[in-house]
């Protein structure tokens, strides 16, 4: 068993370790930057007018904006979208924060909604992956990992993992998928550690611009 740390005296959560520390090749560790592009967060399936919106994802562009399963997308900023893969080029041409225009069709009626796109998930995962709640931003790209079955919130992450006797095991890094949460080793954590308290890993401060 394992037992996550929070803040506060009251352990986050336990569970079990899924699958022992292992050392992942870069090609098994999957990528670490984001694809380019904006983020609507829907899946869709091809409609009579346009892209047919089969789900909005939780906390996605999509849902803040008002798009509704079984909506039609007829286009955006004026381009037109009759397939998803039309739909999907012009999102990908787009940026995170910029706000798009979506004409949608909603049973006999048009509307206009306006999204603001999110920044595209490291990993796509699937459906299943996010009924237990929110996943971290974050879920692949670790090169050495323990993974466990605890359910942790992404905010909870960067605690401690230690099992029934107290020995630290790791430090929880991501919540990959409803019951799957990555920790880093306590070896690859101790490998840096000096470095760590030495403040030779510390963030760089932002250097201000030349106003010239």
């Amino acid at each position: 068993w394992l037992v996550s740390a929070g803040p506060g005296p009251e352990p986050v959560a336990a569970g079990v370790v899924s699958v022992a520390t292992r050392t992942l090749s870069p090609g098994e560790a999957g990528p670490t930057k984001p694809p380019p592009g904006g983020y609507l967060g829907i899946r869709m399936a091809p409609g009579e007018s346009g892209p047919k919106v089969e789900e909005v994802l939780r906390d996605s562009a999509a849902r803040k904006a008002g798009i509704k399963v079984d909506d039609e997308i007829l286009s955006v900023d004026d381009k037109p979208t009759d397939q998803p893969q039309t739909l999907q080029q012009v999102l990908r041409k787009a940026k995170p924060g910029e706000v798009i225009l979506l004409k949608v069709k909603r049973g006999d009626k048009e509307l206009e909604l306006k999204a603001k796109l999110a920044r595209r998930p490291i990993t796509m995962g699937d459906a299943t992956s996010t009924m237990g709640g929110k996943l971290s931003e974050r879920r692949s790209g670790f090169t050495s990992l323990l993974q466990h079955d605890t359910v942790l919130r992404p905010e909870d992450c960067g605690g401690p993992v230690v099992d029934l006797d107290g020995k630290v095991l790791g430090i929880n890094i991501a919540r990959a998928a409803r019951v799957e949460t990555f920790a880093l080793p306590s070896e690859a954590v101790r490998s840096v550690l000096p470095d760590l308290m030495s403040g030779k890993l510390a963030p760089k401060e932002p250097q201000e611009e030349d106003p010239g």
